[in-house]
């Protein structure tokens, strides 16, 4: 047990359904933080994907481009249950029109143009659905504008559930300090702040001080313009081209 921990070590990665460890009354709430005296801070994710320790972790988008047009008929103000026609939609790169229920519960659906713009409501459930079915997402909090048939909207992915691997244009969630197998959802500690050990995949030599971006693979590079992500500051010289290097995080606010 490490001071500040809610339950377990911060090395654990920990399956909900058989956790010895992490009792399903004691299982730390996805998005839950912990911060150290000595400046690292943690968040609890949950992954379905291979990972090493010292990979960048982000966030699932559903969605990079808004789904125009889609809403099935107009919901009014107040409303929480939103019906969308998502049969020729794909969702997180999977089966066209293919959504498993809840897996965009704590996601997000952000309105994009046409009536009902400039909000981002909350998703606590939806439908599960196939390729020739409708989705309902349900809110937390009922429509503020009316949304009509003509309504466009992001819909985003949890942003510290089921996380994928980080890319460059990823938004990142943290570093995964242990390994998960990718077979079945595990949880984890992802460091956020502090000194961390993080992948470089991209052959790129390191030196003390480099601003250190997002890469492919779940890995980093060094910073070279302002579409970089950073993920913090290089804490040591690296003359490996692929390597794990010491850096001080500054993910997230």
């Amino acid at each position: 047990m490490q001071k500040g921990t809610i339950s377990g070590s911060v090395y654990a990665t920990e399956r909900y359904s058989s956790s010895e460890d992490y009792k399903t009354s004691r299982m730390p709430t996805i998005g839950q933080t912990v911060e150290f005296d000595d400046g690292r801070k943690f968040v609890f994710v949950s992954s379905k994907i291979a990972l090493l320790a010292g990979n960048v972790v982000a966030v699932s988008t559903a969605l990079a481009t808004p789904i125009d047009n889609l809403i099935a008929a107009t919901e009014p103000i107040g409303e929480t249950e939103i019906v969308m026609t998502t049969a020729g939609v794909t969702f997180f790169g999977g089966t066209v029109g293919v959504n498993a229920a809840d897996r965009f519960a704590e996601g997000y659906l952000v309105t994009n143009d046409d009536a009902g713009e400039g909000y981002c409501y909350r998703i606590k459930g939806n439908t599960a659905s196939t390729a020739l079915t409708t989705t309902t997402f349900t809110l937390y909090d009922g429509l503020k504008v009316a949304l009509t048939v003509a309504s466009d909207v992001f819909i985003l992915g949890p942003r510290y559930r089921m996380v994928a691997q980080g890319t460059a244009t990823l938004p990142p969630v943290g570093i995964a300090v242990v390994p998960c197998t990718g077979t079945s959802e595990y949880y984890f500690w992802a460091q956020t702040k502090g000194i961390c050990g993080v992948t470089s995949t991209t052959g790129t030599n390191q030196a003390i001080g480099t601003l250190m971006v997002a890469a492919a693979s779940g890995g980093v590079d060094i910073g070279t313009g302002h579409a970089d992500i950073p993920i913090g500051i290089a804490l040591g010289t690296d003359t490996t081209a692929t390597a794990t290097v010491p850096v001080q995080l500054t993910i997230g606010g």
